[in-house]
């Protein structure tokens, strides 16, 4: 089974074969609800996980650790984990060019750093670099690990495989 977690009202992955969650229910497209801290499948059940603008919604401090620890025991044996979240060097980076006329981008700076604010609980608790991404999913146990620029605003980790 493929799974993307946080799929919210525009689930990304709709051709791709993947069952659509969210904490929020009932939402279009969604097949399944419940909280990423606490993933509802057996260990080694999934062939793979994408969450796409979702890791960033948990403490970095209490529960991206231990959640990230929980999608490995949930994966198959090389089986791959896709994490698309901010980029805080990317916010750094137009902090420090925009500073001179800082509104300019003061809506997309503070849409990466503490999110869109739509509805409550929609907001950032954490904040990543590729770096800090790629250390914190090998410190899970992922191993094999890619990571790519996604667009301008977001970093992507591809991890693939372990055990």
């Amino acid at each position: 089974m493929k799974l993307e977690i946080g799929s919210g009202e525009y689930p990304r992955l709709i051709e791709e074969g993947y069952i659509h969650s969210d904490i929020r229910y009932p939402l279009p497209h969604q097949e399944l609800c419940f909280d990423l801290r606490y993933l509802p499948f057996v260990s080694n059940s999934l062939d793979s996980i994408a969450i796409i603008h979702c890791l960033e919604h948990l403490s970095w401090r209490l529960e991206v650790p231990p959640t990230l620890k929980e999608l490995y025991r949930v994966l198959k044996p090389n089986g791959d984990l896709f994490i698309i979240a901010p980029n805080l060097l990317y916010v750094a980076k137009l902090i420090i060019e925009y500073e001179d006329n800082i509104m300019e981008k003061y809506h997309d700076i503070m849409q990466d750093i503490y999110c869109i604010q739509d509805f409550s609980d929609n907001f950032h608790k954490s904040g990543f670099t590729p770096n800090m991404l790629y250390n914190l999913m090998k410190n899970a146990g992922f191993r094999d690990i890619v990571i790519t620029e996604h667009t301008k605003i977001a970093c992507a980790v591809h991890i693939r495989g372990w055990k």
